[in-house]
């Protein structure tokens, strides 16, 4: 949260490096803006970020790397897409992710939906620049049915890629293709364990 990477499924791929202990030591740690109804969330990433620097001697960088991913393309047959109408007032996403209304939205916002589903980077290569309204329907995958616990462990089948795989092209005119693609990379140099006072 302190440096802005939410996507809790790709963690592993966006927050690298460090020492082992932080892979399974947990720490209470209290804090308190002075005057929390003015403080913005970029001034609170910042205090967390200077919190984390005095009390763990967190050193960080950020870099970009290639990884596993897929790309965004168009199918063959072109995008089955409605370009939004300039009286929709509310852009946003809603209903569940089974059955989820785009409205008024560019397609940056369909790849990130698609990362946090298929828990990797999805990068837009359809080259389409407006703003749609759509609906798109699949199956959901086990960890998604069960309530948003973890994804599967890597390389174990889950149907909610194949179930977009096949939604897309048919509902939206889009297909993924597996590919490499950059990814803000958050590189821990070093952290040490803070003492207990």
């Amino acid at each position: 949260m302190a440096y802005d990477y939410l996507l809790w499924n790709q963690m592993d791929q966006q927050i690298v490096g460090g020492p082992k202990w932080m892979d399974s030591d947990s720490f209470d740690v209290e804090a308190k803006a002075e005057n929390s109804d003015a403080t913005t969330q970029a001034q609170i990433r910042q205090m967390l970020q200077q919190l984390l620097a005095e009390r763990f001697k967190l050193k960080v960088h950020r870099e970009t790397r290639n990884v596993a991913g897929y790309a965004l393309v168009l199918s063959k047959d072109g995008p089955k897409l409605t370009p939004a109408a300039a009286n929709e007032l509310h852009p946003g996403i809603n209903g569940r992710p089974d059955e989820t209304f785009f409205t008024a939205m560019p397609m940056s916002a369909l790849t990130d939906y698609l990362a946090v589903r298929l828990g990797s980077p999805v990068q837009d290569k359809t080259g389409l620049t407006g703003n749609y309204t759509f609906t798109l329907r699949s199956v959901l995958g086990e960890h998604e049915s069960a309530g948003g616990g973890p994804p599967p462990p890597a390389g174990t089948p889950d149907p909610s890629v194949s179930s977009l795989t096949s939604a897309l092209p048919e509902q939206l005119g889009l297909r993924l293709q597996s590919n490499k693609v950059p990814l803000p990379v958050l590189v821990v140099d070093s952290a040490v364990k803070p003492t207990e006072n």
